[in-house]
This record gives structure tokens, C-alpha cells and sequence, in this order.
């Protein structure tokens, strides 16, 4: 009978995250997800639909819904972004933090 052995993520990820490769891939993707989600909760903060988001900056439905979704692990532009926080009525921030000490 076969043993089973179980490992949590966190051990996992702890492991992966020692290959620089990995923690460079893996940290974008986290920038990129964590961007998506800010604008989906500033959007749904101030109540308004994502064709109603799209209208006020230009584009269509389809672009804030790939956005919001994860926009396939592409960062979008800062022209979109500037245009997103204009409609919403927010100040787009970009710069840069100090990285905490391993």
C-alpha cells in the first residue's frame, strides 16, 4: 500500500521562489494580478459596469474584461491605466519600493 505524502503550496513555492527565474516570472505575474484586481475593486467601489468603464476611457468592454480577468499575463499600457484611473476618478501612482531584506 502506497504511503501518501502531502506538501502545502507554501512549502512548495518557498522552494521554487530560490530560483531567480522563477521568483522574477512569479513576482510579475503577482504585479500583474494584483494591478487587475485593483482596478476591478475601484471600479466595483464606484459602481459603474465595465462597458460604462470602457466608454468614459476610450476603449471597448472587451479590453477592461481582459484586464479585469488577468489580461493574459500582459501588462497593460500606462496610457490605458492613466485613462482607466481618469474615468474612475483616481490618481495612477508608478514608482518604484525598496525590496525587503531576504
Amino acid at each position: 500500500m502506497k504511503t501518501k505524502v502531502s506538501i502545502s503550496l507554501q512549502e512548495v513555492l518557498k522552494k521554487k521562489l530560490k530560483d531567480p527565474t522563477f521568483k522574477m516570472y512569479f513576482e510579475e505575474s503577482r504585479a500583474i494580478s494584483d494591478l487587475c484586481y485593483a482596478v476591478t475593486h475601484a471600479r466595483q467601489v464606484k459602481g459603474i459596469t465595465q462597458q460604462n468603464l470602457a466608454k468614459a476611457c476610450g476603449t471597448t468592454q472587451s479590453v477592461i474584461a481582459r484586464l479585469e480577468g488577468g489580461n493574459n499575463g500582459r501588462m497593460p499600457s500606462l496610457d490605458l491605466l492613466q485613462r482607466i484611473a481618469d474615468a474612475l476618478h483616481l490618481k495612477l501612482v508608478v514608482g518604484f519600493e525598496k525590496k525587503k531584506a531576504a
